[in-house]
């Protein structure tokens, strides 16, 4: 009795865990409102979310961290859609931009992770991004993707570098003021 008792209790116990650790799409779709009205505001960047992921998720770290309350990092690295990768880079493309070489496009994709959530992913340009390269590739209900969304998607996520500082270290970005 004693036995089921304690698999009872730690079952309950990891269920809650889970459940409590889920992430919250509720203030995911506040984030990705407010990037959205910010971007659709900033014609230096296009209006659009399509295409700006360093910019975007660069620009919304502390407002993520904000609305999240908990550690929030940029993630840049590739993708996985369907068995065939995306904005894939070479070691010889990471040196080169490390030591300034600029490009009109740069082959990465940025997104945010969520350390206290297993590397939990929230990219507010993907969707948007795929889209405007193949209309219907994502269907137009999903406007933002984590991890979840992208199980649905058959879409797989690859972070090569991590952290706030990496788009100074590629020099893709200026240091932020302070």
């Amino acid at each position: 009795m004693d036995g089921e008792r304690r698999q009872n209790a730690t079952t309950v116990e990891h269920r809650v865990k889970t459940e409590t650790t889920m992430l919250d799409l509720s203030l995911v779709s506040a984030l990705y409102h407010t990037a959205r009205e910010i971007t659709h505001k900033t014609p230096q960047i296009g209006g659009t979310l399509a295409g700006n992921c360093t910019t975007v998720h660069f620009g919304m770290l502390d407002t993520a961290r904000q609305i999240f309350g908990a550690p929030v990092q940029l993630s840049i690295g590739s993708i996985t859609l369907d068995g065939t990768t995306y904005y894939d880079f070479t070691e010889e493309e990471l040196l080169s931009w490390r030591s300034g070489h600029t490009r009109p496009r740069y082959g990465l994709h940025a997104w945010l992770s969520l350390p206290h959530l297993g590397n939990e992913v929230i990219d507010l340009t993907l969707a948007a991004t795929l889209n405007h390269a193949k209309p219907g590739w994502v269907p137009a209900a999903i406007t933002f993707i984590t991890a979840r969304i992208a199980t649905r998607l058959n879409l797989e996520y690859h972070a090569r570098l991590v952290g706030d500082g990496v788009l100074e270290e590629l020099n893709l970005v200026r240091g932020r003021q302070a």
